[in-house]
């Protein structure tokens, strides 16, 4: 399948995207520690983000295999 510089632009701002909610996540479990809040639920939503960004730049590798087998690509 053929995929257009529109298609990767998506996905590339997709992982940017979970990188700053990985981060920010990352912040927030550090506040909620600092004051002595759980973090339990914090952490499950961590582990979220991170699957779902691993997940965007395994379709994002795949893209790119798929790409190079394209003419042009």
């Amino acid at each position: 399948m053929a995929f257009t510089a529109a298609d990767l632009q998506m996905v590339d701002d997709h992982i940017a995207q979970g990188e700053r909610h990985v981060t920010r996540q990352l912040e927030i479990i550090a506040w909620l520690r600092s004051r002595g809040h759980p973090t339990e639920m914090a952490e499950q939503l961590l582990a979220e983000f991170k699957s779902t960004l691993l997940q965007h730049r395994a379709h994002r590798d795949v893209m790119m295999r798929d790409s190079e087998g394209q003419p042009g690509g």
